[in-house]
This record gives structure tokens, C-alpha cells and sequence, in this order.
């Protein structure tokens, strides 16, 4: 599956065919399956990878490159919040304004700083980070919140001084979504990148989460976690080898279990742990659904978290029933 593609033409081919079989759920109902999709599906490629931004050392990613950029996809997607939610979680009395996740923070203190310079509001940013004259396009995605689409442009970019500097600097992390995204994204031409993170608004109460976080550290819990298969993950100085290994089925699956199994064995606080989790996966899945809007018949490439993997791709063979996933060994 490696070197270009091309885009079948699906003219006079699109029919859906009303499946016949059904799943039995546990609680008694019965869901009938999505419809099949005759015509030419738009290629998924999931790919679970250690955050290495939180890596002791850094594996080689040259073949990482190498194999997605000859796989060729028309859109990347990171796991990076979109600069609508940044904007709304950050407001002042957010539950969110303080969250360090999803690239929140270097978003917004770029992000206001650009504001300042330009004037313009977020909304007015990104219309024109999408179309305005090129060398603005870095800045106006700085105001839009998003740095890491402002990196596909910043080179050419006319930009104060001290914001050109603070980008320059964030080109140079190591986060999978800075070091693999945006530079196979550069390579590839591409204006802008898929930004599909979220965390959805949970009614968590302080005592529960009090008590997840002591039953979590307790010494019981920890002996028994570092058991469990799959709690230690094979790092190769290669960070091809150390994908193929993560993201096989077996290692995807087992992936699932210990996250469900570490929840559920936490008691009520767990339960609702897994549930806060299942609400962001499905979130994230919803998002990129959408991503497939715009490129029906292509390619989407989404850089993920290892966990997320499995729960992404259960929900996109629900939600896209003309999405086909594509398996990762297929590039090796």
C-alpha cells in the first residue's frame, strides 16, 4: 500500500445494502448492523504511539517518516485540542480553564499574544488563516489558537520577533504531534492539520475523584497493576519497530482490557472514571468522523495516544460505514 494513490471513481457505484445480521446486546435489545458501502471507502489509519513528549529518550523516527509519507495521506490528524475549545475552556469560571492537556496552554498564551497584535478575534483569525495573503497565515492561525497548524507556515512567515522566537522554539518538541504531525504534514504540503482533541464536561464530584486517586497510588493497587500484561510497553530506539509491536491486535486488545480492568477494579470512582473515558473517546471519534467529510475516497492519518486506539476505531466502524481501517503492518 506504499507510493501515491488514486481516488477510484465511484460513479454509479455507491448503493447501500441493507445488512441482515444483528448483535445481541446484554441488556436485551437487539441493534441491527450498519448498511455495507459498495462504493470506494475513505482509508482510516489509526496509529497508537507512546506520548513522546514523556519519553526518557527519543527513538529514531526517520522510518517512522519515511513509510506514512510514502502511505501518502490528504489529511493528518493530532491529538491536539481545535482552537474553539481552547477559546471555551480557558474562559474565566471553565470547569477546563486550567487544564494542561490537549496543548491548552501554549495555545492560549500564544494565541492572546497574537490577538494582540493583529486585533482580530478568533473567528476572524481563522478566516484568515484559511485565506489570507501566506505570509500571514502563521499569525492568523496563532490568534486562531491553534500553534500547531501556525508551524506548517512559519518559515515564511512575517512575524514579531518574540512570537517568532516562541514558535521556534515549540517547532522543537518532541510531542508526537509536533515531531511526527507537523513535520510529515510540512513534508507532504499540507496547509493544515486536523486538530481532534476534547475532554467532555463530567459531573465528577471532588470526593470521588479524591478517592480514585488514593485507591489508584495504594501499595495492593500497584503490585497487582505492574502484573498485569501489557503495563510494560517494548521500546525500540526505532520508533517504527516500537509501533508495529503497539499497535498489532493482540497488544491493541490487551490495551482495552487494562484499561477497563484498572477501572473497574477501583470501585465506584472507577466506574465513573470509564465512563468520563468513553464520553472523550466517543467525542474524539466524532471529530473525526468529520475530518472525513472533506476527503471522501482518501486518506486520513490520525496520531493518537496508545490507549485511545481500540476505543477509536470500535466507534469509527460504527460511525463510518464508508471508512475503511487500515492496518498498520500493511505499511511495513
Amino acid at each position: 500500500m506504499q507510493g501515491g494513490h488514486q481516488k477510484a471513481d465511484d460513479t454509479g457505484l455507491t448503493e447501500w445494502v441493507q445488512g441482515a445480521t444483528h448483535a445481541a446486546l446484554d441488556c436485551g435489545y437487539t441493534l441491527t448492523m450498519l448498511p455495507t458501502y459498495a462504493g470506494c471507502p475513505t482509508e482510516v489509519l489509526v496509529i497508537g504511539t507512546p506520548h513522546l513528549a514523556q519519553l526518557k529518550m527519543q527513538p529514531k523516527l526517520d522510518v517512522t517518516l519515511d513509510r506514512l509519507r510514502a502511505w501518502a495521506p490528504d489529511q493528518i490528524a493530532v491529538e491536539v485540542l481545535p482552537g474553539d475549545l481552547v477559546e471555551t475552556y480557558s474562559q474565566l469560571g471553565h470547569p477546563n480553564a486550567e487544564l494542561r492537556h490537549g496543548g491548552r496552554p501554549v495555545a492560549w498564551q500564544l494565541g492572546q499574544r497574537a490577538q494582540q497584535v493583529t486585533g482580530w478575534s478568533r473567528l476572524e483569525a481563522l478566516a484568515q488563516a484559511r485565506s489570507g495573503p501566506i505570509p500571514q497565515r502563521a499569525l492568523a492561525y496563532l490568534a486562531a489558537l491553534e500553534p500547531h497548524n501556525a508551524l506548517l507556515h512559519w518559515e515564511e512567515a512575517d512575524l514579531p520577533a518574540d512570537l517568532r522566537a516562541d514558535l521556534g522554539e515549540f517547532a522543537q518538541s518532541p510531542a508526537e504531534s509536533v515531531s511526527l504531525g507537523v513535520a510529515l504534514a510540512r513534508q507532504l504540503g499540507h496547509a493544515s492539520l486536523c486538530l481532534f482533541d476534547e475532554f467532555p464536561l463530567t459531573d465528577w464530584p471532588t470526593e470521588q475523584e479524591r478517592a480514585y486517586l488514593q485507591a489508584a497510588t495504594s501499595p495492593d493497587f500497584e503490585a497487582w497493576l505492574s502484573e498485569q500484561p501489557g503495563t510494560q510497553l517494548p521500546q525500540h530506539s526505532d520508533h517504527w519497530q516500537t509501533l508495529l509491536a503497539v499497535n498489532a491486535p493482540q497488544s491493541v486488545q490487551q490495551s482495552i482490557a487494562l484499561e477497563t480492568d484498572v477501572n473497574f477494579r477501583l470501585g465506584l470512582p472507577g466506574r465513573m472514571k470509564q465512563a468520563d473515558w468513553d464520553a472523550r473517546n466517543l467525542a474524539i471519534a466524532a471529530r473525526l468522523r468529520t475530518a472525513t467529510l472533506p476527503i471522501p475516497g482518501d486518506r486520513l492519518l490520525v496520531l493518537v495516544g496508545l490507549a485511545h486506539k481500540g476505543p477509536l476505531e470500535a466507534a469509527l466502524r460504527v460511525l463510518g460505514p464508508d471508512v475503511e481501517l487500515v492496518d498498520l503492518r500493511a505499511l511495513d
